[in-house]
Parts: C-alpha cells; sequence; structure tokens
C-alpha cells in the first residue's frame, strides 16, 4: 500500500494541506444569477493525524530508496555497520538534515551521503566548522548546498573523490 501511495505523495502533500476543497462553480456566477451561494462542500478531509501518517509513511520510503542507494554505493561501509545500525546512522544524519533546514529529497539525499562518505555527524569535525556556520545561516537550503558544495570542492572533496577514498579504505 505504501509503495502505492509513494508516487502520489507529491500531489497528497499539496491537497493535504489544502483547509478547504473549493466547488468548481465560481462564486461569480451566484452573483449574476442573484441566487444564494450554495455552500462549499468539502469533498476530502484530512486530518492532522492522517497527514503526520502519510508524512510518516513517505518518510520510511525515502529512507529505505536512501538506504538502498547507500549499500550500493558503498557496500563495506554498509555491511561493515549492519542494516540496522545502517538505518539508524540514515535516520539521525536525515533529522539533523531537517533540523538544518534541509527538506527537498535531492539536498537531505546529499547530506547523508556526505555522512557516510566523510563520517558520522561530519559538519562538527575540527576544521570543518564552516560547514556548520552555513547549514545554520539563514540562507535558503540551495544556497546552503551551494556554498557547501564550493567549499568542499575548494578543500579538495568532491562526491567521486570522497566515494574513490572510502571505497579504498575498505579494500
Amino acid at each position: 500500500m505504501v509503495s502505492a501511495l509513494s508516487s502520489l505523495f507529491p500531489y497528497f502533500d499539496r491537497l493535504a494541506r489544502c483547509s478547504i476543497l473549493y466547488s468548481l462553480r465560481p462564486p461569480e456566477h451566484d452573483k449574476l444569477s442573484g441566487s444564494e451561494p450554495e455552500p462549499i462542500v468539502a469533498m476530502l478531509i484530512i486530518r492532522d493525524a492522517q497527514i503526520k501518517a502519510l508524512d510518516k509513511a513517505a518518510e520510511e520510503v525515502f529512507l529505505d530508496y536512501v538506504a538502498g542507494d547507500i549499500e550500493r554505493r558503498w557496500p563495506g561501509v554498509f555491511s561493515d555497520l549492519g542494516r540496522d545500525s545502517a538505518r539508524e546512522r540514515i535516520a539521525a544524519a536525515y533529522r539533523r538534515a531537517k533540523s538544518y533546514g534541509l527538506r527537498r529529497k535531492p539536498h537531505v539525499l546529499w547530506f547523508i551521503q556526505l555522512d557516510f562518505m566523510l563520517g558520522q555527524e561530519y559538519e562538527r569535525f575540527p576544521g570543518l566548522e564552516w560547514a556548520v556556520k552555513i547549514l545554520r545561516s539563514e540562507l535558503t537550503p540551495d544556497t546552503k548546498v551551494y556554498r557547501l558544495e564550493r567549499r568542499f570542492a575548494k578543500a579538495g572533496i568532491s562526491m567521486n573523490k570522497a566515494a574513490g577514498i572510502r571505497a579504498g579504505a575498505r579494500k
């Protein structure tokens, strides 16, 4: 059931946050006809608890996707940690990404991948204090990711290079 709903989540997200679904009949029609406007009837009511359940299901689907991505990219790291520990680490990195204002899936995935490439809670490592400063700033998430990518590139850290270093360390 979750996989069937996962393709609808972008639409559910927009729909669920609407408090009222408007009728198809425009209000101007009632003014022109002189009749009393018909009450707007909600066709679908999604309560907060249901929204939270849908959000939780979407989060689980995304975390499963991330776990598969990490396992494909760094099978040694994933197997060393074990599935449960790796999943916990992914969930912790996911929560940290959200706490820094990263909400879009590509941003969150990038953040979690860096956590596995550079080390757990890499943004707090000595010498990377600038990463926390950028992440905690009032910049937009796109700008945060862009600036972090630029700074990592200046430091000689790229996704490909870090992946190679990590893979080489596990041989």
